[in-house]
């Protein structure tokens, strides 16, 4: 059951991770976690059906908002984002090289 119900949350918040949403809108990515938590919670607890899928209408919502911020983000910060994988590069490296 949870399969059916949480597909189309699923791929949203996919995208979500995939665009970076948790980095570039934060709040928004929180927003939209804390829906598709409740939901889980909801069915966990055996709540109905009703209150289950108003959650995953609100965290698909906000997961796909999150996404067009993210889109937005890249466009209007291009370079600050670049630094930021460049760094997380190097801090590979550097963690890498500390267990060599």
């Amino acid at each position: 059951m949870r399969e059916q119900l949480f597909a189309r949350v699923d791929q949203a918040m996919i995208a979500a991770n995939e665009a970076l949403a948790n980095v570039l809108a934060p709040e928004s990515y929180a927003d939209a976690a804390r829906f598709y938590r409740n939901a889980e919670n909801n069915l966990q607890r055996g709540r109905s059906l009703e209150d289950i899928r108003a959650d995953l209408v609100a965290a698909v919502r906000n997961f796909d908002a999150v996404v067009k911020a993210s889109e937005l983000a890249r466009v209007t910060f291009p370079d600050a984002i670049a630094a930021r994988a460049r760094c997380r590069r190097g801090a590979v490296r550097i963690r890498a090289m500390k267990f060599k």
